[in-house]
């Protein structure tokens, strides 16, 4: 299976899982989780395909590589994204107030917070990416001995 596409679907499996995670404390227990803590699904997303390729590969994949795949992947997080949100707003019928929100910003504003967003998801994806790669090789060393 391509990485990418195996990326989009563990993005959107842990997104739309956190999503009932938080749907659930909010309705049992009263608690909201906050969206800070949705900045951990790109890592997450990323370590879970570092592990893949490092079984894979069978070794540390070029840094080079590491780096470009990371690239793509935020590409893909950000479509991923850009369409659950999508399909949020029209399930939930609230077009008016995100026309609202989407005005009440300049374009400047609007593009300064999307390149910290997906800068922030660039870093946090390789951070995994790296962290996933790592672990499963660790694993393996230990598996041999």
């Amino acid at each position: 299976m391509n990485p990418y596409f195996r990326f989009a679907i563990i993005y959107l499996g842990l997104t739309l899982l956190l999503g009932v995670l938080f749907w659930a404390l909010e309705v049992f227990a009263g608690l909201s989780a906050g969206s800070g803590t949705s900045a951990i699904l790109p890592m997450f997303s990323g370590m879970m395909e570092g592990q893949y390729a490092a079984r894979s590969y069978g070794a540390a994949l070029p840094k080079k590589r590491m780096w470009r795949d990371s690239f793509v992947f935020t590409l893909v997080a950000a479509f991923t994204s850009f369409w659950v949100v999508v399909a949020l707003v029209v399930a939930g019928d609230q077009q008016a107030e995100v026309l609202e929100l989407i005005e009440s910003l300049e374009a400047g504003i609007w593009g300064t917070i999307i390149a910290l967003v997906f800068i922030f998801s660039f870093l946090m994806i390789r951070l995994g990416y790296g962290m996933g790669i790592r672990n499963e090789l660790k694993a393996k060393a230990r598996r041999r001995r």
